[in-house]
């Protein structure tokens, strides 16, 4: 019932809102599309912080997040966990998308929200929301959103065109930098940016698809990239693992660079705490990390495990992995306890290593698959980790909750995503040294 819910939500979005994809009654999301070009404002158009006017009489957003022209030094790694989803290209669900800050007691109001980025398209089939924060899609291509009743606390940015079904409130400003096409209607709590200046109006009703409590403000904009994807911004990680190759704890701890080569299913082992270098981890089924200090593990090569990637963190103890390589863990990656999943941070260079993947842009070759009777009799999966991989295109094969954050090149999922995030990750250092 479930699967055919979204595959109609999906259907009804795609086919009845946005027939101008070429869309047939047997199509659900054909390809995703490549990732459009980081947008350039036009000369003039910027303006101050909190979206006062520009040149010319046309309104620019406030800035998404802070310039950054330069990569985050290896200490600051985490920053790049500020969102608690960043895809630089294309983010695909057939169930729903939602994401929460982790509630703690005397949690710090400052903190960031949980917010969602997205530098390509978004396709969700059936609920966007609760989405803890903003939403921002900056993709020029077309992104589509189902659902009854969906719900963003912050604010939504989209600078291509939106196809919506159903009902979706927005908890702040709306800015929408293309065509609003559909049957569904959104409701700002705030001010609605447009390019014209009057509402679209729906082709079967002729009632408005916006409904703002604030003033309809007119003019172009253009808005920034919510994650930093390039490669002058982004982080160096193979560098960082080069430097650990002659600088490391390892021959102190009698942890040999050979240690997690080739291993048979089922593995637990005990990491000492330092800077640890291994050549590649190789597992041919789960393999279990123990971890009871503060732990960073520097990987040259590729990191595969046929199976689930845990690790047993003692109450203060805390792992970081660098993988200069690519990653392919056919399992879940639990590496902390949920209550804390910020003790756990993950590095990874390289692309998914399996089977051939798209050849093109993020997610160009990437075709959605309807879940098998046995992926939705399968338990919901759960991640505990906060994953940079900015060059991986993320596969889930069932409902996730994931514990932490994702910094991703694509994510494609068959069931809902479900984004815990934990903001106390942005105060922890990384014991990475500068190449």
């Amino acid at each position: 019932m479930r699967a055919l819910r979204r595959r109609s939500a999906l259907r009804a979005a795609a086919c009845l809102a946005l027939a101008l994809v070429g869309c047939d009654q047997t199509d659900v999301v054909g390809k995703l599309g490549a990732p459009a070009p980081r947008p350039e404002p036009a000369a003039g158009s910027a303006a101050p912080a909190g979206g006062a006017p520009a040149a010319g009489g046309a309104m620019a957003p406030p800035p998404v997040t802070p310039v950054r022209s330069a990569a985050p030094s290896c200490a600051a790694a985490s920053s790049v966990f500020a969102r608690a989803l960043c895809a630089c290209g294309q983010v695909a669900t057939f169930g729903d998308l939602r994401s929460a800050r982790i509630a703690r007691e005397g949690a710090q109001p400052a903190l960031p929200a949980a917010d969602v980025g997205i530098a390509g398209t978004l396709q969700v089939a059936a609920f966007v929301g609760p989405i803890g924060g903003d939403l921002i899609v900056t993709g020029s291509g077309l992104s589509l959103i189902a659902g009854v009743d969906g719900a963003i606390a912050g604010a939504l940015r989209v600078q291509g065109d939106l196809g919506v079904s159903g009902l979706t409130r927005i908890g702040s400003d709306a800015w929408l930098g293309g065509l609003l096409l559909g049957d569904g209607v959104l409701i700002a709590a705030g001010d609605l940016h447009q390019l014209g200046a009057s509402v679209a109006l729906s082709p079967q009703t002729g009632a408005p698809l916006v409904d703002h409590a604030g003033e309809l403000v007119s003019g172009e904009f253009s808005i920034d990239p919510p994650c930093v994807c390039e490669d002058a911004g982004a982080l160096r990680i193979e560098a960082a693992v080069a430097r650990a190759v002659v600088d490391h704890d390892g021959q102190s701890a009698g942890f040999a660079p050979s240690a997690l080569a080739d291993l048979p299913p089922d593995q637990s082992l005990s990491l000492p705490p330092g800077r640890l270098y291994v050549e590649q981890i190789r597992a041919a089924g789960d393999l279990t990390l123990r971890v009871t200090g503060r732990t960073t593990l520097f990987i040259a090569g590729d990191l595969i495990v046929h199976g689930a990637l845990r690790a047993e963190l003692s109450p203060t103890a805390e792992l970081e992995l660098w993988v200069a390589g690519g990653m392919a863990v056919t399992g879940p990656l639990a590496l902390a306890p949920r209550e804390r999943p910020s003790a756990a941070r993950m590095f990874v260079a390289g692309p998914f290593i399996g089977e051939p993947g798209p050849a093109g842009p993020p997610g160009d070759e990437i075709v959605e698959q309807l879940p098998t009777p046995a992926q939705r009799e399968n338990p919901d999966a759960e991640w505990v980790v906060n994953l940079y991989a900015p060059r991986f295109d993320l596969s889930l094969g069932r409902d996730t909750d994931v514990y932490g954050a994702l910094f991703v090149r694509a994510l494609l999922s068959i069931g809902d995503v479900r984004i815990h995030h934990d903001p106390l990750v942005l105060e922890r250092t990384s014991e990475c040294h500068e190449p």
